[in-house]
């Protein structure tokens, strides 16, 4: 299991394909893989040039996983 399997709340789906992709230039080299229908998830509010708001966004979203892995673990 993925360490964020262990976290993710909302962006998890039932299916039998097992496809893991960082980068676009994955997803591309890959595209004979790819199933018919798909759902690709994306956060556009990190999508800046602005290295602050990047920063800001990237520090936000690591104590909400942390927290969220705390939540979790409380609960197991």
């Amino acid at each position: 299991m993925h360490q964020i399997d262990k976290v993710s709340v909302g962006d998890k789906v039932n299916s039998k394909f097992n496809l893991d992709f960082k980068t676009t230039q994955q997803i591309i080299a890959n595209v004979d893989k790819l199933p018919s229908k798909l759902m690709i998830t994306i956060h556009p509010e990190r999508w800046t040039d602005d290295w602050f708001l990047w920063s800001k966004q990237l520090v936000f979203q690591n104590v909400k996983n942390v927290v969220k892995r705390v939540l979790i673990k409380t609960k197991d």
